[in-house]
């Protein structure tokens, strides 16, 4: 019965609006040669990982992945969005989404090529400089303090 329950939440589920509004219209865009943009996806991140030579730009509201032939973008701005997917040689299909579409486009970009960024914690030349400046400043604090102890 569990069984037949979990099924019956799946189906609706899947033929609700919800699963639907999921999807993104560029991904299923043709383009003249009859590729389409999940085929570039495939083509810019074989496997879901990206492929060599493959760039990609990634901000809140913009998600670019490209190489020399082939592009998928999808960004989201105040009033909607857009998507263009890109093959050289072959054309390009655009198309303005809803914010939902846009942020859809985003996600599946972003799952399909396991895009992520990591910011790694540096510091400036002068945040250097001012770090180097507090650690001499508390050795010669501990120096001072041992002098003083000797003594």
């Amino acid at each position: 019965m569990k069984s037949c329950n979990l099924l019956i939440l799946l189906t609706i589920l899947f033929i609700s609006d919800y699963a639907f509004s999921q999807t993104c219209p560029c991904g299923t865009a043709v383009l003249s040669d009859g590729i389409t943009g999940n085929d570039i996806i495939e083509l810019l991140c074989p496997g879901g990982e990206l492929g060599e030579n493959t760039q990609f730009d990634l901000s809140s509201d913009l998600v670019d992945i490209h190489n020399g032939s082939a592009s998928f973008t999808a960004e989201n701005v105040d009033e909607g969005g857009h998507c263009l997917v890109v093959q050289e040689g072959v054309g390009d299909a655009e198309f303005k989404l809803t914010s939902q579409e846009a942020l859809n486009c985003r996600a599946s970009v972003i799952e399909g090529c396991h895009l992520t960024r990591h910011p790694i914690p540096t510091l400036s030349q002068w945040g250097v400089i001012a770090a180097a400046a507090g650690l001499g400043l508390v050795g010669v604090f501990y120096a001072v303090r041992r002098r003083k102890a000797v003594m």
